[in-house]
């Protein structure tokens, strides 16, 4: 009678080798011959107890609620601000919200002031092509972004500093083909960039601090082709990432110490072709990893120590053509990682 009010096959309390009874199956939403019926990383049971709904997959935390002061009027559809003007008027009209987009492009602003009341912008904030803007002082309120940050090609653009009270990005966090941007340490607040962040090809970038608030991170982290970028740090909350992990082509680089909470990484991590790197220090807690480990042309690195906390390689594990790394550095950490190395090992063109 319970088979029968549950859905389940009544000739059978458990017709499949799940680990579940059918009646658990039914009231879980999950099918009779998969115990984890979506792509979350979560199993089901952890979600009935938690309270969520395990026939949908994981999307990451829901945006923060805003303070009473941000309770004013929303302004429908998208802003595209062309002068100062535009932009001391936003707030005087009494708006903190945008429904879509804040699009800055091709304009001749030297900074965003008059828009120190934006609390809220529901799609995309894009920034980019505007050859006098030396900063984003004006968003200093910004809380919430619901679709991508795109920063890009604004040719006197020093920092992002600004917007350091944002908490919450719903896709991606872009910055890149800067030529004059120095340094990210602005981003302090935020906690939870559903999609991807992407720092890459900003010639003058030297060095990157902060993210410390950052504990969910839905896709890649990647720093690519960034010449000057001399040290990456901070990043000091992140546990799970839920991509790939690549720092490629930076220059310059020399350092890799931030990362020390981050636990495991479901896809690849790859650290090729960047001739400065000395030592992969940091990653202090790293256990898992569910793609390859790339570790390849680095022509000063001599150290992997960073990664001797690793148990679990799902993928290969590809150690190659670093000048500069006794090929027996390689073969240690090939070595602690043990039997958890489940792809192959392929170490060549060290140095001997």
């Amino acid at each position: 009678g319970d088979e029968v009010t549950r859905g389940t096959d009544p000739t059978d309390a458990d017709s499949d080798d799940d680990g579940l009874t059918d009646g658990d199956e039914a009231a879980g939403c999950t099918s009779p011959t998969d115990p984890d019926s979506d792509d979350d990383l979560v199993n089901d049971g952890r979600e009935v107890s938690d309270g969520s709904d395990p026939c949908i997959a994981d999307q990451g935390p829901a945006a923060p609620e805003l303070p009473e002061s941000c309770d004013g009027l929303v302004y429908e559809g998208s802003f595209e601000p062309r002068s100062s003007a535009q932009l001391r008027n936003f707030c005087q009209d009494g708006y903190t919200s945008i429904s879509e987009s804040l699009i800055v492009t091709n304009t001749y602003l030297t900074n965003l002031q008059g828009l120190n009341c934006l609390c809220e912008i529901g799609a995309d904030l894009r920034v980019d092509r505007n050859p006098t803007l030396f900063n984003v002082s004006g968003l200093n309120r910004l809380r919430i972004v619901g679709g991508n940050v795109l920063i890009e090609r604004n040719l006197s653009l020093r920092n992002i500093n600004a917007l350091s009270r944002l908490e919450w990005i719903g896709d991606d966090l872009i910055i890149q083909n800067e030529s004059s941007f120095r340094n990210i340490n602005g981003l302090n607040s935020l906690a939870s960039v559903l999609g991807s962040i992407r720092i890459q090809n900003n010639r003058s970038m030297n060095s990157i601090d902060g993210f410390d608030e950052l504990t969910w991170l839905g896709d890649e982290l990647s720093f690519i082709g960034n010449h000057s970028l001399a040290t990456v740090s901070g990043f000091s909350s992140l546990e799970n990432l839920n991509s790939r992990l690549s720092f490629t082509g930076n220059l310059s680089l020399s350092s890799i110490s931030g990362l020390n909470a981050l636990i495991e990484i479901d896809g690849d991590a790859l650290f090729n072709n960047n001739p400065s790197l000395r030592m992969i220090t940091g990653f202090n807690s790293l256990i898992t990893l569910t793609g390859q480990l790339e570790i390849n042309r680095n022509n000063s690195l001599y150290c992997l120590i960073g990664l001797h906390t690793l148990e679990q390689v799902f993928g290969d594990l590809s150690i190659r053509n670093n000048q500069s790394l006794p090929n027996d550095r390689a073969i240690n950490l090939r070595n602690s990682i043990g039997a958890g190395l489940a792809g192959s090992a392929l170490i060549s063109g060290n140095r001997p």
